[in-house]
């Protein structure tokens, strides 16, 4: 009984320590009609590689994350067209999210993001 437990804890462990750790940012104010370029925010991990992705389809188009982990606007973001395309989570408020992979899978980043008039 008492090696079956262990067993049992050790798999439970080694499984933890193996999944990928998830980090969720604040919520971050964007002003619709950002100049293309703006830092919205910096997800800081020296020499890490980062992904954007593209869950509903238009993140990448709207958004990029930089070299140094530099999330940045692509190009000019109108809110009315996010709430009428359906890609805010809430209308009243026009919150979307954004998800980064970072180093392969090591790290996974969500930035909620409110796109202010």
């Amino acid at each position: 009984m008492v090696i079956s437990v262990c067993l049992l804890l050790l798999l439970l462990i080694g499984g933890s320590a193996a999944t990928t750790s998830i980090r969720t940012y604040g919520t971050v104010e964007v002003h619709e009609n950002v100049p293309v370029g703006t830092t919205i925010v910096s997800v800081q991990e020296q020499g890490a590689k980062f992904y954007l992705l593209n869950l509903s389809g238009f993140e990448r188009r709207y958004f990029e994350v930089q070299r140094g982990g530099s999330v940045v606007v692509r190009e000019p973001i109108d809110r009315e067209e996010f709430l009428q395309s359906k890609r805010c989570f809430d209308r009243s408020h026009c919150l979307l999210e954004l998800h980064i992979l970072v180093d392969d899978g090591q790290q996974y980043v969500v930035i909620p993001v409110h796109i202010v008039e």
